[in-house]
């Protein structure tokens, strides 16, 4: 019987860790994936403002972390937990292009990463 209270009393207070961890999980998500639907729009916005058409790759993987950015939001507000603002997501994109070119398709790549488990295919950009 004091095995059982014992176990009772240790779920009772692991509850509110697992809850928690599975909040911050999708929160963790939904910044993944709002950061990188910021790092393609960006990619995109510098590619047509050089006159350049972005690849149909590149226009099909932001269609993917925008939806998962949409999908993340109603996680979030169905775990109630809090996560980052937009504006401050989108900061952080605006510091990575600020130094160039290079370090935002650096981090296009990396958020390709996080999403497929393909290698960064060579027309993405």
């Amino acid at each position: 019987m004091n095995r059982c209270l014992l176990l009772a009393a240790a779920l009772t207070l692991a509850a509110p860790c697992v809850v928690k961890a599975r909040s911050n999980d999708v929160v963790t998500r939904y910044e993944n994936a709002a950061h990188c639907d910021h790092v393609a729009r960006g990619v995109i916005r510098d590619l047509e403002q050089q006159g350049r058409s972005p690849s149909a790759r590149l226009t099909a993987f932001k269609a993917v972390v925008f939806g998962a950015s949409m999908r993340g939001i109603r996680e979030v507000a169905d775990a109630g937990a809090r996560a980052r603002g937009v504006a401050d997501i989108r900061a952080d994109v605006e510091a990575i292009r600020a130094q160039g070119e290079e370090a935002l398709h650096a981090e296009l790549r990396r958020c390709w990463t996080l999403f497929s488990d393909q290698a960064v295919p060579d027309d993405l950009i």
